[in-house]
């Protein structure tokens, strides 16, 4: 039935009114013997051939269309390298083979090939210069030639089926392989050998896998579900890549992987042996695990990044932006976490919330650098393992209202908006600066390093219930400025800034000190400091711990894009606030794991976005300090 249907087929493609059908013996015999072919008759390169027993290739040949039938085998005589040309179509049931014993059988093909058998002669070309289709049965076995290639200038190609080779070269010269045919997604497979200059087109996203030390060179493609392992070379980019693969260096030395939309990647982008360049112009989600030497992100718009909590923390040298990007902001749309990564947008906006949710950051070893934190509300910072900052919102730009835990260490400029110091907070290298534009709350520590001294510029209002043994804290705003001293203060130095130039100081109105534009003072004598020179300047009042503050009022709740939205007026001298939960309204209370901060001081309203955990819930609010 195979062979009658495959005829058929043939039958339709024959392309010249004059070819003569001409059928080999069930014995067959060598090409150029008359006694293999019925009727005595060696084809000639206008005729059609159905080869039905083995059948030598003795001479350079060339017919029209050949139909291998499943009785039949076609292979170069012993000792010999011969050329088999099909100016059309070449239809495999039977086989297509190299001698056993020696020598080769390169075969060329005009327009397409049908494969229901066996194919690994030496080398296979696809000649056509118009569409040529390519189907490759599902019960056949691989592709085995040595080389499969396209030398036409013009071509193009339709797959029909899936299709499979083993340790096949495969070199589509940069022509086009379409992949996707009426709604139909066909997959290419390679199990050792390479697939090299294609430009893979998709309607979906079409299959591609590759095993056995099989490798991708100059290989362009739209959507692709990439599986196996898969090395890269040099040239390879997507439009959207969903990556199940292992993908890593093919050779010593630095390959781009480029995707311009967007990469899911649930399976693990690595070096090997080289370094591997992943290259986003586009956004970002993983599931799995991203080690490549640099991860890139090039568009010059936003790209969201999403890293799932089970993935494994991203272990690049590099991930963020180049020298040569134009613009754009990395959005997040989770919390990030790294591994002995260097974090560098060059100066470009990481935003850490998307849609009223705040997203954080973990270090662990490597660094921030030269990064622009954007927030909307806190978002968490936490380092470890001797990570560090490093030109972080540089250039006096305002900073993150960010939550700080572990050991968060600053080298070079690093600025802040309101921050929350939970962990230990302190200079890296050296002396350093570290800038709090806005209002800074201490509950764990600010020291000098070893071998460096931390110099804290506080810009608005202190609240210290932790530990503060630093070089120097400046108090250095422009306005009023309020310092509540609890805990342990005790720098080297803490020194009030005049905010009129060199002054008179006065405490509580009593004369103290004269002709500086700053005073070192003991924290533990409060009352309000203010510098006097032609006009009075600001004040600046140290304190007590204080009392504690009053209940949060106004309590409302309302829903905002599935999530809980808490609001409440902000409480005077409230540090933080704890929410509570329950199920009932009138008992059960249990503490959220987190406190909340005040993003905005100036508004006087507190906002809270929870997600529901619950068909139906009831909600407390208390304030601390």
């Amino acid at each position: 039935m195979r062979v009658l249907i495959a005829a058929i087929v043939v039958f339709g493609l024959w392309a010249s009114l004059d070819a003569i059908l001409i059928e080999s013996t069930s014995v067959g015999g060598n090409w150029t013997q008359p006694s293999t072919w019925e009727g005595g008759v060696v084809p000639s390169p206008i005729d059609d051939v159905f080869v039905h027993g083995l059948v030598f290739v003795n001479a350079h040949v060339t017919v029209s269309n050949l139909l291998v039938s499943e009785t039949g085998s076609i292979m170069n005589s012993p000792g010999v390298n011969w050329t088999l040309t099909t100016t059309l179509n070449l239809i495999v049931e039977g086989s297509c083979e190299d001698n056993p014993s020696s020598g080769t059988l390169s075969t060329y093909v005009g327009n397409s090939l049908y494969v229901y058998g066996i194919l690994n002669n030496g080398t296979l070309v696809m000649t056509n210069s118009t569409v040529g289709t390519i189907y490759h049965a599902p019960d056949a076995g691989p592709i085995a030639c040595d080389s499969f290639n396209s030398w036409s200038g013009t071509a193009e190609y339709q797959l029909l089926s899936d299709l499979r080779f083993s340790g096949c070269m495969v070199d589509f010269y940069s022509h086009t392989v379409h992949m996707s045919y009426y709604g139909s997604d066909y997959a290419i497979s390679l199990s050792g050998g390479r697939l090299y200059r294609a430009i893979l087109d998709t309607e979906g996203f079409a299959a591609l896998s590759l095993s056995n030390g099989a490798y991708l060179y100059n290989v362009v493609a739209d959507n692709i579900n990439l599986f196996g392992t898969a090395p890269i070379y040099q040239g390879v980019s997507f439009v959207n890549l969903n990556n199940t693969a292992v993908v890593n260096a093919f050779t010593g030395g630095t390959y781009n992987l480029t995707v311009y939309e967007k990469l899911v990647n649930h399976g693990t982008i690595t070096n090997s042996i080289g370094n591997v360049y992943l290259n986003l112009y586009g956004d970002l989600e993983n599931y799995a695990a991203i080690s490549c030497y640099n991860l890139n992100f090039l568009g010059t718009g936003i790209q969201y990044v999403y890293q799932d909590a089970a993935a494994a923390p991203f272990n690049c040298h590099n991930f963020g932006k180049l020298t040569s990007s134009t613009g754009g902001s990395i959005v997040l749309k989770s919390d990030l976490r790294f591994l002995n990564t260097i974090v560098d947008t060059y100066y470009y906006d990481l935003v850490l919330h998307h849609e009223g949710v705040s997203y954080g950051l973990d270090l662990n070893g490597g660094q921030l650098y030269r990064t622009k934190l954007v927030t909307d509300g806190f978002s968490n910072l936490h380092t470890s393992n001797g990570a560090y900052l490093y030109y972080v919102n540089s250039g006096g730009v305002p900073g993150a209202d960010l939550v700080l835990s572990g050991i968060v260490q600053s080298y070079g400029y690093v600025y802040f908006d309101d921050v929350v110091n939970t962990g230990t907070l302190r200079s890296y290298l050296g002396s350093q600066y570290t800038f709090i534009n806005g209002n800074f709350t201490n509950w764990g520590s600010v020291s000098n390093a070893a071998s460096a001294n931390t110099y804290l510029c506080l810009r608005k209002n202190l609240f210290n219930y932790g530990t503060i043994n630093c070089q120097q804290v400046l108090i250095d705003g422009t306005q009023d400025q309020y310092c509540q001293i609890g805990g342990s203060v005790s720098p080297s130095r803490f020194t009030l800034y005049s905010n009129i130039g060199p002054s008179t100081w006065y405490l509580d109105g009593a004369w103290q000190a004269q002709g500086s534009d700053y005073l070192d003072v003991n924290p533990y004598v409060f009352g309000v400091w203010q510098p006097m020179a032609a006009t009075a300047g600001r004040n600046i009042t140290l304190t007590g711990a204080g009392s504690a503050p009053g209940v949060p009022q106004n309590l409302a709740i309302s829903e905002v894009n599935g999530f809980v939205l808490l609001t409440w007026n902000q409480v005077p001298g409230a540090a933080y606030y704890k929410l509570q939960s329950a199920i009932t309204p009138g008992a059960g209370y249990n503490d959220l794991p987190e406190l909340c901060y005040d993003g905005d001081l100036a508004d006087g309203t507190v906002h809270k976005l929870l997600v529901p955990t619950a068909e139906r819930a009831f909600y407390r609010v208390k304030a601390g300090n």
